[in-house]
Parts: C-alpha cells; sequence; structure tokens
C-alpha cells in the first residue's frame, strides 16, 4: 500500500514541476 502512495505523490510532483 506505501508504495501506491508514494506513485501517486510522483504523479502530484511531476504534474507541479511541469508547472514550475
Amino acid at each position: 500500500e506505501g508504495e501506491r502512495e508514494i506513485e501517486e505523490r510522483k504523479s502530484l510532483l511531476r504534474k507541479i514541476g511541469y508547472k514550475l
């Protein structure tokens, strides 16, 4: 389950990186 949360957070970070 922890791995799934990390993947979701990575996706969010990627979205933020794109905006930055």
